[in-house]
């Protein structure tokens, strides 16, 4: 290194031949050069400017990258290709990728509430509540999760527009998201409700005037039903078997995991009213009202797929 004329001189062994790379005043000291035998790169500090010289030692180019206040010594990972250099100037140690020869900044990502959303860099998840080494200006974006929307950042960096962050420091960062029910979320019950509702009051209706089911019948499908079955052939022991089996089956459904938190209030809601009409059809019954146990039962068959389509819906 020549102070004077402010020059790197590489020096060719083979050969004898003399290379200079001109370089600022500053990036000359002794103690403030290194080199990384395994990438064939030189590395010069500049504690004035605050920026680091990168020198491929192929091609002799030369990039500058700031990387704090007035740097130092310089030590390397061959290995792991990361720099470790002092910052005389702030007392901390910039750590740079020699990858990328960019600042790398150790970052903790969170969500608010938990599993609300995910948060991706350079297009891949991150881990939730994890350090992990970032480049400066590595750019994250937050994904709201069904049922929430983002609504802030908050934590040290401060390079944020909307769901867009652009990491500029260490630090531990959240994204916060609101919960946003949808449509059926909101209206669910609702709907089940009403159609349960619905379908008791038409099945009344049928069981008190039976020739409206048949005329029905013979409107909707031109005679090509000749004769509707007898719903009051099934026994009392098949109408109690058939809801004690549904009943079972879907508090079977509700015991399973697998569901988000904000998703278990609701399933628990259209489940009881899935169980409701069941139930409702075992106990009348049991005290002989069977016609209307069996048009009950049958209720429920129609709100549980009102109920599997609303559970459907949710999950998407």
């Amino acid at each position: 290194m020549d102070d004077i004329s402010s020059e790197l001189y590489v020096i060719d062994f083979y050969t004898n031949s003399t290379l200079r790379i001109p370089l600022s005043a500053a990036f000359l000291r002794e103690d403030d050069i290194d080199i990384n035998t395994m990438t064939n790169t030189i590395y010069v500090t500049d504690p004035f400017t605050g920026d680091l010289a990168v020198i491929n030692g192929s091609t002799n180019t030369v990039s500058i990258v700031s990387v704090g206040s007035a740097p130092g010594k310089i030590a390397i990972n061959p290995q792991t290709n990361f720099l470790y250099i002092a910052d005389t100037g702030s007392d901390r140690i910039s750590v740079v990728n020699g990858k990328t020869n960019r600042v790398t900044v150790g970052v903790t990502f969170n969500t608010n509430p938990p599993g609300s959303g995910i948060i991706e860099c350079n297009e891949q998840e991150v881990s939730m509540n994890r350090s992990a080494k970032y480049d400066i200006s590595t750019e994250c974006k937050a994904k709201a999760k069904t049922g929430f929307a983002f609504t802030s950042w908050s934590g040290n960096p401060t390079h944020y527009l909307n769901d867009n962050l652009k990491i500029s420091r260490y630090g531990t960062v959240t994204a916060n998201f609101i919960h946003q029910p949808t449509f059926i979320e909101e209206y669910g019950n609702i709907i089940s409700g009403i159609a349960l509702a619905s379908f008791i009051i038409i099945l009344v209706i049928f069981s008190a005037r039976p020739s409206i089911l048949a005329n029905a019948g013979t409107t909707l499908f031109s005679n090509n039903v000749k004769k509707i079955p007898k719903l009051a052939d099934i026994s009392n022991t098949d109408i109690l078997g058939i809801n004690v089996a549904v009943i079972a089956g879907v508090l079977i459904f509700l015991s399973l995991e697998g569901f988000e938190e904000s998703e278990e209030t609701q399933i628990s809601v259209v489940t009881a009213n899935i169980v409701f009409p069941f139930a409702i059809s075992a106990i009348v019954t049991l005290i002989k009202f069977n016609k209307f146990g069996i048009r009950l039962m049958i209720a429920g068959f129609v709100n549980l797929m009102v109920s599997i389509v609303l559970i459907a819906f949710m999950r998407l």
